[in-house]
């Protein structure tokens, strides 16, 4: 919405026609669009009105652009056109993606990820960061919402709007903490301005760790009771919340998420090849792709779509950017399957963890400002 009005039907630079609202962010709202000269679905990251006169929200707009764009990697979403109408709304122009986050699979009441997921997803999630972090962009924003899997199977990460670029300051000026409480490393959530790629590594491994464990790593009864002990306790180890998972996975995501970022994996390389060892020593081998496959905390049976995704090697020669729902969906798997594959069966899987009360609370998105 634009001040509170829905702008579905107008068009934006005299060619991105909007047809529908989707979501509401706390500086945007996005769209879906028609390039109406070529008929292209596309989506639209329109800002808010009360923030197009703010000379900061518009230049992180245009920040976030160059950002994504910098980072050459096909799990980046492309950002196709960036311009302000002729009504003074900033907005942006992005490929349409056809899938889902991983924050709504996560929340969708009686299901859960397996570790054999879990894992394919993060070793992908650092490829990403790897070439963002090579390119000098610190995403700053890593969480479930924020990462998306298509129906084809591939992970992208969004959401751009508060990276870092070395060589130029994006994030606005004043000790500020941006971010989502819940997966800001402790560097990060304190507001001291000392986040460096380390910190994405600690917010990828918090991903992780929600999803395995169905709570967040910094539990608190309120958001402000969060913010504390996300910047003042260390992280509880992941067998202590969910103790079935592989120890191999679990000891990567525990040092990502240890306290000191000195601590931590060097690079998100490094630890995407401990997560390829943990693969090959709990699975036999390395998984390269995110089946998707949730299943039922109350049954032990696979029941939702399975999509078959191509390895990230083969993703990367044949996909063209403009989007995956192209393919389609592929069928859903049985749900009488009971194991992915003859080295995990249903005893082995993880027993399911209640998703925390407080945790969809936590992941919407957060600005706080301290003052210098």
């Amino acid at each position: 919405m634009w001040s509170g009005v829905d702008l579905t039907g107008r068009t934006l630079g005299h060619v991105y026609r909007l047809e529908r609202l989707l979501a509401v962010g706390g500086m945007a709202s996005v769209y879906t669009a028609t390039h109406t000269p070529t008929g292209r679905q596309v989506a639209a990251k329109v800002l808010h009105r009360d923030l197009t006169a703010d000379p900061e929200a518009r230049a992180r707009v245009l920040a976030e652009a160059r950002a994504a764009n910098r980072v050459r990697h096909p799990g980046v979403v492309r950002v196709l056109d960036a311009d302000t109408d002729e009504a003074g709304a900033a907005y942006l122009i992005l490929e349409w993606l056809s899938g889902d986050t991983i924050e709504h699979a996560l929340m969708r009441p009686g299901y859960a990820a397996c570790a054999r997921d879990v894992a394919g997803l993060l070793y992908e999630l650092l490829d990403i960061l790897a070439a963002a972090h090579d390119r000098g962009v610190v995403h700053r924003d890593v969480k479930p919402s924020n990462v998306f899997l298509t129906w084809s199977g591939a992970v992208k990460l969004l959401d751009f709007g508060i990276a870092s670029v070395r060589g130029a300051s994006l994030v606005p000026d004043g000790a500020r903490a941006l971010g989502t409480p819940a997966f800001m490393a402790p560097e990060q959530v304190g507001g001291t301005g000392d986040v460096d790629l380390r910190s994405d590594l600690w917010s990828a491994a918090a991903t992780a760790f929600v999803l395995l464990s169905g709570r967040p790593v910094h539990d608190g009864p309120t958001p402000r009771e969060t913010i504390v002990a996300c910047a003042s306790r260390a992280a509880p180890p992941l067998a202590s919340v969910a103790p079935a998972v592989g120890a191999p996975l679990a000891r990567v995501i525990d040092r990502a998420l240890l306290f000191r970022k000195e601590d931590r994996w060097s690079s998100a390389g490094e630890m995407q090849a401990a997560v390829a060892a943990a693969q090959r020593e709990m699975f036999g081998s390395r998984v390269a792709c995110v089946s998707g496959c949730l299943r039922r905390r109350d049954a032990g049976a696979v029941c939702s779509p399975t999509v078959e995704s191509p390895s990230a090697e083969s993703r990367r020669t044949t996909r063209d950017g403009a989007g995956a729902g192209s393919r389609g969906l592929t069928p859903p798997c049985p749900t009488a399957r009971a194991s992915a594959s003859a080295n995990e069966t249903p005893a082995a899987r993880p027993p399911a963890a209640p998703v925390s009360p407080t945790l969809r609370s936590l992941t919407g998105s957060w600005l706080m400002s301290r003052r210098a």
